[in-house]
C-alpha cells in the first residue's frame, strides 16, 4: 500500500513480493505513463519508449537493477523490515528478480537483466 526505504538515504520500493517456497524476493517497479501524440509516429515511439531519460524502458530498468543491487547486499536489513512488520523470515540464500511492470506492451522482454512486461500479462508472470 506504500512504498518503503531500507535505508533513510536509499532507493524506494513500491512492491515487493518473497516465497519462501521458492527462495525468491521479487520486486516490481509500476509505469503506467501514457504516450504523448508525437509517440504515434514510429521514430517517435522508439525513442519515447526506449531511450526517454525518465520514462523510456531502459531508464526504467537501469533504475530497478540499482534496486536489485541495493536489496541483494542488504537481505539482513530487508527481514529487519519484514520483522518489523510482523512477519518472520530468514532471507539466507534468497535472489532477487527485478521486474519493470508497463501500462503498454513492451519493446524489450529483458534489459540488463531486469524482466519487462506488460500490465494485462502480469497474471502470466512465471519466475
Amino acid at each position: 500500500k506504500e512504498s518503503f526505504k531500507l535505508f533513510k538515504d536509499s532507493l524506494e520500493y513500491d512492491l515487493v513480493a518473497i516465497s519462501a517456497k521458492n527462495k525468491v524476493i521479487l520486486i516490481g517497479e509500476s509505469k503506467y505513463h501514457g504516450l504523448p501524440p508525437s509517440g504515434f509516429s514510429g521514430k517517435e515511439l522508439f525513442r519515447i519508449k526506449l531511450d526517454n531519460e525518465s520514462l523510456g524502458e531502459k531508464a526504467i530498468c537501469l533504475k530497478q537493477k540499482k534496486r536489485a543491487n541495493e536489496m541483494e547486499t542488504n537481505l539482513v536489513r530487508l527481514q529487519e523490515k519484514c520483522k518489523e512488520k510482523g512477519i518472520n523470515i530468514d532471507l539466507t540464500g534468497f535472489r532477487v528478480i527485478p521486474v519493470a511492470i508497463f501500462k503498454f506492451t513492451t519493446l524489450l522482454k529483458e534489459y540488463s537483466g531486469v524482466r519487462t512486461i506488460p500490465f494485462k500479462r502480469l497474471k502470466e508472470f512465471e519466475i
